[in-house]
């Protein structure tokens, strides 16, 4: 009786095995055909497709080929040779035998169809609907046309097997050869070496060329060492925290001495990574040398020391700071004299005794976003000192020793100019003061002065003669307070024209 291709999706599903050691392959096929309403039972290999099929009805196998256990070629074999399971559509499915070869021995084991993967889903489905229209049409009759014999099966097995396991390795040996390529050409040195039970570097299982050329060694003389014969003793204080990080993580990375063949030390940067090997615990180092690196180090440290006895000599505080974290690089003697040594301390913390976050002098953003500098005059109170001072500091961005962007500040003690200033100013408000007050005390003089001298000139006689002549003596001494008084104000403009300060100030109360 002829089945539907289409199934009914009323009735009971009929069943396909899938046969593929891909579990992503497997569920995307059981996707595809659930979809068009078949049930889908999946199986990893040859051998698992056997058990399977002899627990359950399917009206069709779809198969990979290259799978372990069994492959799709000696499970299509089993298939065909039993009577119960012969008359099942086998369909092969495959990405890795790919030949016309491969494809023409497939058919003589009896596959009904032989599609290369990939397949979109709808292909794929009208593909199997017509080997299932075909195959119900005229179904095979395995007496009349049998399959090949044992010994053809065994002879083309083993040469489409051959020829799939010769591509192998031909793509194993250039692959292989492009990793020797690149393990050979890379700049850093490499060394792979084994790691012994307590994780220290043992023996060397292969180097590259740069590796040799580093240290000075022939490659026999590296591979019949072990890596303690090039690691520094200059490396042991730093050991047991490189061994920890390496087991712990898989991967560290560290700076370190290797020594060289001619007894000279070598400055490296090693990467470190831990992984297996044929059962056995192997580590890969890669290895750069920064000689030239360190001698720049060193060489920045001497221009760095050199600028720190310039600025040692400095009759002002002189410091370094983070931008970001207000951390203190740098305090030169006098700053240190001061301050206490804050180095590595947070500046607002270390040095402001009221501070309880950096000031608005040191998060000025025209520092960093604008012109690079910044200016102001501040008064600082010191958690070592009773009394404030007043600093002039002009700041500057910089890139530091290690890159990051710092701000360097100069800042001069001027309390003394500013408490001249303060005693300027308290002088010119004195005197402004002392000329109200002498405005005030001539015109309470003068007005009754007049009603004296008015009257006295109606009466006459010699006792008013006397009183004007004292009213004149006493309108000579209000004319020299008035002579003083414009002194004062003379004095007053001097001081406002070179005390700009105060002419500032009255100008905001005026406003």
């Amino acid at each position: 009786m002829e089945q539907d291709p289409a199934p009914d999706r009323h009735q009971q599903k009929p069943k396909i095995l899938i046969v593929d050691d891909d579990e992503k392959n497997r569920y995307l096929l059981e996707v595809i055909f659930n979809t068009e309403g078949y049930d889908v039972v999946p199986a990893k290999n040859g051998i698992d497709a056997l058990a399977k099929l002899k627990n359950d009805r399917f009206i069709a196998i779809i198969s990979d080929i290259l799978m372990p256990g069994m492959d799709g070629f000696r499970l299509i074999r089993e298939c065909k040779n039993d009577p119960a399971l012969q008359e099942i559509p086998f369909i092969f499915y495959s990405a890795t035998y790919t030949d016309r070869k491969d494809e023409v021995f497939g058919l003589s084991l009896g596959a009904e169809r032989y599609i290369i993967k990939p397949k979109e889903p709808e292909e794929l489905i009208r593909l199997f609907k017509e080997v299932l229209e075909q195959h119900n049409r005229s179904s095979r009759d395995y007496t009349q046309k049998p399959v090949i014999d044992d010994e053809t099966f065994t002879r083309e097995y083993s040469l489409r097997v051959g020829a799939k396991m010769d591509k192998k390795v031909q793509l194993l040996k250039e692959t292989e050869q492009k990793y020797q390529l690149l393990f050979e050409n890379i700049n850093d040195a490499v060394f792979i070496h084994e790691i012994t039970g307590d994780g220290k570097p043992g023996r060397l299982i292969e180097v590259n060329r740069a590796a040799c050329e580093v240290l000075g060694y022939l490659r026999e003389e590296l591979l019949n060492m072990t890596m303690q014969d090039i690691i520094s003793e200059q490396n042991l204080p730093a050991a047991d925290s490189i061994r920890h990080a390496l087991i712990q993580e898989g991967v560290t990375h560290y700076e370190g001495v290797y020594r060289k063949k001619d007894g000279t030390y070598l400055p490296v940067e090693v990467r470190l990574r831990l992984f297996e090997y044929q059962g056995t615990s192997v580590a890969i180092s890669s290895v750069r040398d920064i000689t030239e690196r360190k001698r720049a180090e060193e060489e920045m440290q001497r221009s760095f020391e050199r600028f720190r006895t310039v600025l040692d000599s400095l009759d002002a505080l002189v410091y370094v700071a983070d931008i970001q974290t207000y951390d203190l690089l740098f305090i030169n003697k006098y700053g240190k004299d001061i301050w206490g040594d804050v180095e590595g301390k947070v500046c607002w913390q270390s040095i402001q005794s009221d501070q309880t976050g950096p000031c608005s002098f040191c998060t000025n953003d025209r520092l960093v976003d604008k012109d690079g500098h910044s200016t102001g005059v501040y008064r600082w109170e010191f958690k070592n000192t009773i009394t404030g001072k007043w600093y002039d500091c002009r700041d500057r961005a910089i890139r530091w020793l290690d890159g990051r962007l710092v701000r360097i500040e100069i800042a001069t003690d001027i309390t003394p100019r500013k408490e001249a200033e303060m005693q300027v100013k308290h002088a010119v408000g004195q005197i402004t003061s002392n000329m109200e007050q002498m405005a005030i005390l001539n015109d309470s003089i003068r007005n009754p002065l007049a009603v004296i001298v008015a009257a006295t000139d109606l009466e006459g006689g010699e006792y008013a003669k006397k009183i004007l002549t004292s009213a004149h003596e006493i309108d000579k001494i209000i004319a020299m307070l008035d002579s003083g008084w414009i002194q004062s104000e003379k004095v007053r403009n001097f001081l406002k024209t070179h005390y700009k300060f105060y002419e500032e100030e009255e100008q905001d109360e005026n406003s």
